[in-house]
C-alpha cells in the first residue's frame, strides 16, 4: 500500500535521530511554542465547518482530540458546548492546554483505554502525519474497538500524496518528517472501520500541503 522511504536515506535525512519518530520528537522538544503561538486557527474555517456539520449526529458530545497539540481546536470544541480531553505524545503541549482549562494525557493514541468511550474522535491537527505508516492500520482499529461508540463520529485529516518527505517548511532549520498516503490509501483503511461521510478537501498554506478531512461514522 504505501512507498516507504529506503533505510540509508531515512537515516541520512534523521540525522542525528536514529528514526522518524525521533526526529519529529526533537522538534517538538524545540519548537512546540511555534505551535502555540502561530498555528492559533488550524485548517480554520474548513476544520470547523466539517465539525458542526457532523458532530450533531454523534450520540453525545464528549470528545477525545488526538494529537491536540496546544489545544487551539479543542479550546474552540469547547467554546461550542462540547467536553474535551487532549491527547498528545509530546509533553511540552501539557501546559498549554493546562493553562486553557483543558485536560491533557501525555500518551499515543494507540496506547490510550478510556473508562468511557467517547462520542466524538477528532484527529484535525497531524496524528496520522507523523504516525509510521505501518502502524495506521492497528491506530484506526484501536479507535474503532477502544475508544470510540459505536455510532459515534470520528473526524480525522490526512495528508495527501506519496510516501515519507523530510521538510522544513517553516524554515526553522530543523527537518520534520511527513506522512502522505493517496487519497484512496486513506478511504481504504478508513472503510475497514467507518462508514465515510463525507471528504472535504483542503490546502493548508502554512507548510503547502494538500488535505482531506473524513467525517466518519463507526460502524
Amino acid at each position: 500500500m504505501f512507498k516507504k522511504t529506503k533505510k540509508n536515506d531515512t537515516a541520512a535525512l534523521c540525522a542525528p535521530y536514529e528514526t522518524p519518530e525521533e526526529l519529529n520528537k526533537g522538534y517538538m522538544r524545540e519548537y512546540s511554542w511555534r505551535f502555540e503561538k502561530f498555528d492559533t486557527q488550524p485548517m480554520s474555517p474548513d476544520a470547523q465547518n466539517v465539525f458542526n456539520a457532523h458532530s450533531k449526529f454523534a450520540p453525545g458530545k464528549r470528545v477525545l482530540d488526538i494529537g491536540a497539540g496546544p489545544g487551539h481546536f479543542a479550546a474552540w470544541m469547547v467554546s461550542q458546548g462540547f467536553s474535551v480531553d487532549c491527547i498528545d505524545p509530546f509533553d511540552d503541549f501539557k501546559t498549554y492546554c493546562e493553562n486553557k482549562g483543558l485536560p491533557f494525557i501525555c500518551t499515543a493514541a494507540i496506547n490510550y483505554v478510556p473508562a468511557t468511550l467517547y462520542d466524538i474522535v477528532v484527529g484535525i491537527g497531524w496524528p496520522f502525519n507523523h504516525i509510521n505508516p505501518e502502524s495506521a492500520p492497528a491506530v484506526l482499529s484501536h479507535i474503532a474497538t477502544k475508544i470510540l461508540k459505536k455510532d459515534g463520529i470520528a473526524i480525522i485529516t490526512f495528508f495527501i500524496g506519496d510516501g515519507i518527505t523530510y521538510e522544513d517548511p517553516m524554515k526553522v532549520g530543523h527537518q520534520r518528517s511527513f506522512v502522505h498516503y493517496t487519497e484512496d490509501e486513506c478511504r481504504k483503511m478508513l472503510m475497514a472501520h467507518f462508514k465515510i461521510i463525507s471528504t472535504t478537501k483542503h490546502f493548508l498554506n502554512s507548510i503547502k500541503k494538500d488535505v482531506c478531512i473524513f467525517a466518519c461514522k463507526n460502524t
